[in-house]
């Protein structure tokens, strides 16, 4: 069945608000096998976000704990750096679990991590912590110096 050129008018202006106007968007990726060091943002995402996006956002995961992540913007989107690397191992990610994205227009993206078995969150993804003890006796190392 077309569609009318009535109901594409419709579904452009829609598409449309949603891009520019909403305040959040969501996707979900299955993490691919080369995900450790970076992850490829969605295609339609990343086109329709690439000048919005900064070089860098803040990653927040389903404990509300939070990490600075680069983000390179080439022809596509990604996200990677040693906040991502550090992201990745403090949740245990692994190959196919689901990540559900919510992005913020403060520049931030919200996590959701679900189990590629179960397909249900993974329980203990809600109770990491960042940890910023190497910071503090780093710093305290240095204020003894």
């Amino acid at each position: 069945m077309e569609q009318s050129s009535e109901c594409e008018r419709c579904s452009t202006w829609e598409e449309e608000m949603y891009w520019k106007h909403f305040s959040s968007m969501h996707f979900f990726l299955c993490l691919p096998k080369d995900f450790h060091d970076h992850l490829v943002l969605p295609a339609k995402f990343a086109e329709k976000m690439m000048v919005k996006l900064p070089n860098k956002v803040s990653i927040i995961g389903p404990s509300a704990a939070m990490w600075d992540i680069e983000l390179k913007k080439t022809n596509e989107v990604e996200l990677g750096g040693d906040g991502w690397k550090e992201f990745v191992k403090i949740y245990d990610l692994h190959e196919n679990n689901l990540l559900m994205f919510k992005y913020n227009q403060n520049l931030s993206f919200e996590v959701l991590i679900f189990d590629q078995e179960s397909f249900c969150e993974k329980e203990a993804s809600y109770f990491v912590k960042q940890c910023n003890h190497k910071k503090a006796v780093l710093e305290n190392a240095k204020k003894r110096t």
